[in-house]
């Protein structure tokens, strides 16, 4: 049974604001751009647009996006905390983390490949669709990014369809996280191999669910974020392996060294959720 986490669970990482009158001023045009657009265009149309404009705010060379191999001056701020986000392609520091581990511990951009990805997060999915070794497809419930439209816990694929599958920071919103790991281990083939990172609380050993917790705020108090359904303890590999994954988890960040850490902003800094370490479930 579920324990409630050892320490306060109600401290997401603090709102910080802009450190100069530029970037607060690069900020609140970011803001403006995006209010404005939400109200004229569709969301694709949104999101290419503010691709176009948004590195044009951030033009420099202080940082680098490994993803889209693009520099600016700093990277956008985001839920409060400043520069983890891409201006060009949007990804986070798990995402350009995700990126290098890819292309240095595999061998994703040369062997052939079927590839899931679960909840795509458009800066990797755009690198994923270019390789033309990828037989690439993506799946969510409801996003216009994804191929297929389906419920995790209820996967339309057949058994032993992919050899590899991409589920980044999904299962914590996931209400039936067990069934929806049981559900990816079905469609991987033998020997096919997951990533399937999530946000892990510091100092937390046991799974916290609650259900009380029914309102964005009292998730928000609880699990560190409003559409978060728990918040996961160390456990979080005891219950990958329940589902029958074989689990491995490469703490790829100590091998990075620490000026490339800080010219890729790979480094979270979170007051609630330990730093992003690579799991991975293998398929036996």
């Amino acid at each position: 049974m579920s324990t409630t986490p050892a320490g306060p669970v109600s401290s997401p990482v603090a709102d910080h604001a802009s450190t100069t009158t530029g970037g607060a001023a690069r900020e609140h045009a970011i803001d403006a751009l995006r209010a404005l657009s939400e109200r004229v265009l569709s969301e694709p149309r949104r999101d290419a647009l503010l691709r176009v404009l948004r590195p044009l705010l951030y033009r420099g060379d202080s940082v680098s996006c490994p993803c889209c191999r693009n520099d600016f001056s700093r990277l956008v701020t985001h839920r409060g905390v400043p520069n983890v986000r891409c201006p060009s392609c949007g990804s986070m520091e798990r995402h350009r983390l995700l990126w290098l581990y890819l292309q240095q511990r595999t061998d994703v951009q040369t062997r052939r490949y079927r590839v899931l990805h679960m909840a795509p997060e458009a800066s990797i999915q755009r690198i994923l669709r270019r390789l033309p070794n990828i037989e690439y497809v993506s799946a969510d419930l409801d996003s216009w990014r994804a191929d297929v439209h389906c419920d995790i816990q209820d996967l339309p694929f057949s058994d032993e369809s992919f050899d590899i599958v991409i589920c980044n920071h999904v299962l914590e919103h996931i209400p039936d996280d067990r069934g929806a790991m049981s559900e990816l281990v079905r469609v991987m083939a033998p020997g096919a191999w997951a990533v399937l990172m999530c946000p892990i609380a510091r100092q937390c050993a046991t799974t916290f669910e609650d259900p009380e917790v029914r309102t964005p705020a009292d998730a928000l108090r609880a699990y560190g974020q409003e559409d978060h359904v728990r918040l996961y303890g160390s456990d979080y590999r005891d219950r990958l392996e329940d589902a029958g994954f074989a689990v491995s988890v490469d703490r790829f960040l100590d091998d990075i060294a620490p000026e490339v850490i800080e010219r890729y902003a790979l480094r979270r800094t979170h007051d609630l959720f330990e730093e992003d370490d690579i799991y991975i479930g293998r398929k036996p």
